[in-house]
């Protein structure tokens, strides 16, 4: 992601413009890994990143080890709200292990960084 930013010229202080960052992220790194079902805004400072067919959960699935299987989509939101230098509270709403039909990662910037 800091190559990204560096590459596109982005300053990492520009955090009204992280959605558009993180569509572009999103189309460049994981369109042809998740299935991606959305990225909306639920108000300005809370985005909605939708997803399935996780190739991790389908991979522990098969090895029939689901109990040992922590997702980690969070985790990168999480490092590419860090390195656009944003304070972000990320967690997952619904997951594919709790037996919901998509993952649904949950982006609340924290606008007093």
């Amino acid at each position: 992601m800091k190559r990204l930013l560096e590459a596109l010229n982005v300053d990492q202080n520009r955090a009204a413009e992280y959605f558009e960052i993180i569509q572009t992220v999103s189309n460049l790194y994981t369109k042809d890994v998740f299935e991606i079902r959305g990225l909306t805004k639920e108000d300005e400072t809370t985005w909605i990143y939708r997803f399935k067919n996780v190739p991790c959960y389908e991979g522990t699935k098969k090895a029939g080890i689901l109990d040992l299987y922590e997702c980690v989509c969070y985790k990168r939101a999480e490092g590419w709200a860090e390195a656009c230098g944003l304070k972000a509270e990320v967690y997952i709403r619904k997951s594919l292990v709790n037996g919901d039909d998509e993952c649904e990662v949950v982006f609340s910037i924290n606008k007093d960084k």
